[in-house]
């Protein structure tokens, strides 16, 4: 494993394939929480999923359906999943409040103490340049 494959590795493979998918959901209900859709916060999110190997939008039909959240079901898939919906949240350097309610509705639905919560936001805001820089160097096969 060289060493650009290490930041995915870490943050990414944690996640098995329905947690793939339901993060994946999540994102895509998050890009639309502030009802207009950067071009930076679309750009990131496909590039995640290009990284995760995710086809590219939920079925619309499920784009309403709620998220099983039953599937994080350990720390590090709750805490991956949310690191990363922090640093879309991020992607256009806008913190919107619609985006900051879902967040705080979704840690809660995971399980994920207030305080954990913000540590991530923190940090997401602090490194979404770097985060951005190691996706576009990864690059898509």
């Amino acid at each position: 494993m060289g060493m650009t494959d290490r930041p995915r590795q870490i943050i990414l493979d944690v996640l098995n394939e329905q947690q793939k998918h339901a993060f994946s959901h999540l994102a895509a209900k998050l890009v639309l929480a502030d009802w207009r859709v950067p071009d930076d916060e679309d750009d990131f999110v496909r590039k995640i999923r290009a990284h995760l190997d995710i086809e590219e939008e939920p079925p619309q039909g499920d784009f309403f359906a709620e998220v099983d959240f039953a599937v994080f079901d350990t720390k590090r898939a709750k805490n991956a999943t949310l690191v990363l919906l922090f640093l879309i949240s991020y992607a256009d350097q806008q913190f919107h409040p619609a985006e900051a309610e879902l967040l705080e509705e979704w840690a809660g639905k995971m399980g994920v103490s207030p305080e954990e919560a913000e540590r991530m936001r923190a940090w997401s805001e602090e490194h979404i340049e770097q985060m951005r820089q190691i996706i576009e160097l990864l690059g898509e096969d």
